[in-house]
């Protein structure tokens, strides 16, 4: 990662966490040098306050007015500030004045003509940028530019994506002048979140000898009154407290943890956060909050925004976290830890693969637990403008490929915090786009709350019979729901189980389609396939049934479709593609069968020969079967030669019903806990 990315990975913390401050009206600047409004802007960008920062870059430009480097260092302050207009022009003066030799001028000012609705504009400057741009300073930026372009390419599927949805700004008794954040819903009239809260301008710095500490955040409630949100007070319990920024609130499934944030500067002026957790006790009150061990919490590196979820198959606690950790995709990852119930221990943390990260930022995880959904923020997937919410079925590891879920929820600003209530009809994300409470020289500076409502819910659902071959119904089958990802990896979902009568129904989500597994033990598994992708009106799946037939040990199939060449051992491609079709399916769908496979020929030629191509067609077949992602250990191969034989070796019919290659299920592996989306 480039350097000045990694500034913007680490300054854009503060953004997030609270650290928005305004130079102070009666800043006297107009009588110094201009080296000493380079000095003090320098300082006031360590210290992460960009509004001093411009202050004092602003006058310097009034005295040197065709600096480039100078220029170049305001317009990122703007941008920083996330005041997107003057970015732009500043950005445009620096490219100017440098002569058109700098670059990353040029490439701002296209992101910022993009994020200002001018993507058409911003199109063609990032075809300059393509251009001109050589070196180690191009591959950094071109990668993240074409997610940018498709993002513009894509700009009118996205604002007309979720365009059947309400979004209101909420009460000015909620939202304030600063930053307002992690929404989190308690119940269908309580919100808890975590603000900035005042009404004036908070600054950090005034001079190199003369600083004033900024506001805190802190967590607050509010409730709702005849429809409408309104503040109601401080958050009960331990989990403000004085000196630090406290925010971004997580609650386990059960209600009885409670995950969430401190940060505050380090000595090398940092923003660094830590994860914390307190428990309910007894009689209902929290306890006293402490922090996840170090190799959660790194003091060198942020851990903040947690989110948990319930693992599919061990039922332990995921919490998904953000980091800017080693070991990452890019600036700001999602990472998470598994939490194990029994042993009361946390796992380390492990990075949420490329499949959620980019070279670009990931963060404000919430995961969805009932529709196995993780939303999350990004700016290296292509998008509206700056960060858009995004959305993916999976756990850990293995997802489905992220969907930008569109307007009015994304803007061409920053929108982040998505998180949904009980109903998925209603939520709240905050975003700094126009409209907010903000002072009047940035209109995009500052975070505020929205509520949203959808005015349209799709809502889907499966529902079915499993059977035995005999037509009995089959109770106490296990019905497990996969989404199908593009990539061709079945994303694990949800499961339940059959009643009495063999039926069985769950709730699914548009958008995808699914297969579903049916297990039993003593029986082969059973599969569907649901077409729900394209699905836009609520209604009822109904499934024909689902035949589970006994799983019979030890009886040879024969693979009618699979030939070879007279005296050779390797698969023609029409026997590859008959075992696709056959033998891969069955064993992709019962991944715990063992296998044997084997080989026959007619009397013709010698035992010795016949055993060694019997023995050497089998193995090609298991080889053929390993590189579909079969695991060897379910594989065995035998060469019978013409010791077995089904027909009469004195006839050509009989000779010819010989040859052949067959499989039979000789066991099944060990029970052991299936780990499904935990690999990438």
């Amino acid at each position: 990662m480039i350097d000045i990315k990694r500034i913007y990975c680490i300054t854009f913390l503060f953004v997030l966490f609270g650290f928005y401050t305004q130079a102070q009206d009666t800043i006297q600047i107009q009588d110094l040098k201009a080296i000493q409004c380079k000095r003090f802007g320098n300082n006031a960008v360590t210290q992460g306050d960009y509004n001093a920062a411009i202050e004092y870059y602003a006058q310097f430009m009034k005295l040197k007015p065709d600096n480039a480097k100078i220029a170049y260092k305001l317009a990122d302050a703007y941008r920083q500030n996330r005041d997107y207009v003057n970015a732009q022009d500043w950005y445009e003066k620096a490219y100017r004045f440098s002569n058109q030799s700098n670059n990353l001028a040029l490439y701002y000012n296209a992101l910022m003509q993009k994020m200002n609705g001018n993507c058409d504009k911003a199109k063609d400057l990032f075809a300059k940028f393509k251009k001109q741009a050589k070196g180690p300073e191009a591959s950094q930026y071109k990668k993240q530019m074409k997610a940018e372009i498709t993002g513009c390419d894509s700009a009118i599927v996205f604002s007309k994506k979720s365009s059947k949805i309400s979004v209101t700004h909420l009460d000015t008794s909620i939202n304030k002048i600063h930053v307002e954040h992690s929404p989190v819903m308690l119940d269908t009239n309580t919100l808890l979140y975590s603000s900035v809260r005042v009404n004036k301008k908070v600054y950090t710095v005034q001079s190199t000898a003369d600083t004033s500490v900024g506001a805190y955040k802190k967590f607050y409630t509010a409730k709702k009154e005849n429809g409408k949100w309104m503040f109601s007070g401080e958050y009960e319990g331990a989990i403000n407290k004085e000196g630090f920024n406290n925010t971004n609130a997580a609650f386990s499934a059960d209600g009885k943890r409670l995950y969430f944030t401190r940060c505050k500067r380090s000595w090398k002026n940092k923003m660094i956060c830590a994860l914390y957790l307190t428990s309910k006790q007894d009689d209902g009150s929290w306890s006293e909050p402490a922090p996840l061990d170090n190799t959660i919490n790194d003091p060198k590196y942020t851990s903040t925004q947690p989110t948990t979820s319930i693992e599919s198959v061990k039922q332990n606690e995921v919490i998904y976290f953000v980091s800017d950790r080693p070991g990452g995709k890019g600036g700001l990852d999602i990472w998470f830890i598994i939490y194990d119930f029994k042993k009361k221990t946390y796992s380390e943390p492990k990075n949420a693969s490329s499949k959620i990260n980019t070279t670009g930022d990931e963060m404000t995880p919430y995961y969805d637990n009932d529709t196995r959904t993780l939303f999350f923020s990004s700016n290296g997937w292509a998008g509206l403008g700056g960060l858009d919410v995004f959305k993916a079925n999976g756990e850990m590891k293995r997802f489905t490929d992220p969907e930008n879920i569109g307007a009015p929820i994304n803007s061409t600003s920053d929108d982040i915090y998505y998180v949904e209530g009980k109903n998925k009809a209603e939520g709240f994300f905050v975003s700094n786009r126009k409209g907010g409470v903000a002072p009047k020289k940035s209109e995009t500076c500052c975070d505020d709350i929205y509520a949203f409502n959808k005015l349209s819910v799709v809502k889907l659902s499966t529902e079915g019979i499993v059977t035995d071959e005999n037509g009995n119904p089959v109770k106490g089958a296990k019905v497990s729901l996969y989404a199908k990802a593009p990539s061709g990896d079945n994303i694990f979902i949800k499961s339940t189980e059959t009643t009495a009568q063999g039926t069985y129904d769950m709730n699914i989500e548009p958008g995808y389609d699914y297969q579903l597994i049916v297990e039993k033990e003593n029986y082969l598994n059973g599969t569907k396939e649901l077409i729900a992708k394209d699905i836009t009106s609520s209604q009822i799946l109904k499934q024909n049934a689902v035949v589970l037939k006994e799983m019979i040990m030890e009886k040879p199939i024969v693979l009618t479709s699979i030939t070879y060449p007279t005296d050779k051992y390797d698969l023609t491609e029409d026997s590859k593609k008959a075992l696709d079709t056959t033998l891969v399916v069955f064993l992709q769908t019962n991944p715990d069968v063992i296998v044997e496979i084997s080989s026959h020929t007619d009397n013709k030629a010698s035992h010795s020969y016949n055993a060694n191509l019997s023995k050497k067609r089998s193995e090609s077949v298991i080889k053929y079967l390993e590189e579909k992602g079969i695991a060897p250990e379910r594989l065995q191969a035998q060469g019978y030669a013409e010791t077995k034989p089904v027909g009469d070796n004195s006839t050509e019919e009989g000779r010819a019903a010989n040859r052949r290659t067959e499989f039979k299920i000789i066991g099944k592996l060990a029970p052991k806990e299936k780990e499904y989306n935990d690999k990438e």
